[in-house]
C-alpha cells in the first residue's frame, strides 16, 4: 500500500513507503508548497499588523490560520463541473429576482397583446421587470465574489 509523503513535527518530509509521484513530481511539488508558505507567512504578518501587532511581534496562530485559509482553503478549486460553479454563486434573492423578472416580463407581453385590457401600461410591467433583472446581475455578482 502506497502512502503520502507527510511532515513531522519539525516541518521535514518523511515516508512510511513510497510515493506515487516522480522525484521530479516531489521536487515541484516541494518548490510550489515552499511559494504558497511564503505568501501564508506575508499575508500573516499583514493580517497581524491590521490587527495592531508591530514587526518584532510575531503573528498569533488565529493570523495564521487565516492566512492559510485564504491561500489554501482544503477545497477542490475550481469545482468540477459547471452546475456546482453556478450553484455556488446563486443565492435566494437571485432566484427570487429571476423568477418576478419573468412573471412581469410576461405580465407586460400579456398586457402588450391585449390580453389583460384593464391591467394598465405594458411599459410599467416591463419597468418592473427590468428592475429585477438588475437585481439578478447585482446580487449574482455579489455572490460570486463572495464565493
Amino acid at each position: 500500500m502506497d502512502t503520502a509523503p507527510y511532515a513531522d513535527s519539525t516541518g521535514q518530509i518523511s515516508q512510511s513507503e513510497s510515493s506515487p509521484l516522480t522525484p521530479v513530481e516531489e521536487q515541484m511539488l516541494d518548490n510550489h508548497l515552499k511559494r504558497i508558505r511564503k505568501l501564508i507567512v506575508q499575508e500573516a504578518v499583514r493580517i497581524a499588523k491590521d490587527r495592531g501587532v508591530q514587526p518584532p511581534d510575531p503573528p498569533e496562530e488565529l493570523d495564521v490560520a487565516e492566512a492559510a485559509k485564504r491561500f489554501a482553503p482544503g477545497k477542490k478549486f475550481p469545482e468540477d463541473a459547471l452546475w456546482q460553479r453556478t450553484k455556488s454563486s446563486l443565492s435566494g434573492i437571485t432566484l427570487v429576482s429571476a423568477l418576478l423578472a419573468v412573471v412581469f416580463g410576461i405580465l407586460g407581453a400579456l398586457v402588450n397583446y391585449g390580453h389583460l385590457a384593464n391591467a394598465g401600461s405594458s411599459t410599467a410591467y416591463f419597468d418592473i421587470a427590468k428592475l429585477f433583472a438588475g437585481a439578478i446581475v447585482g446580487s449574482t455578482g455579489a455572490g460570486a465574489v463572495i464565493a
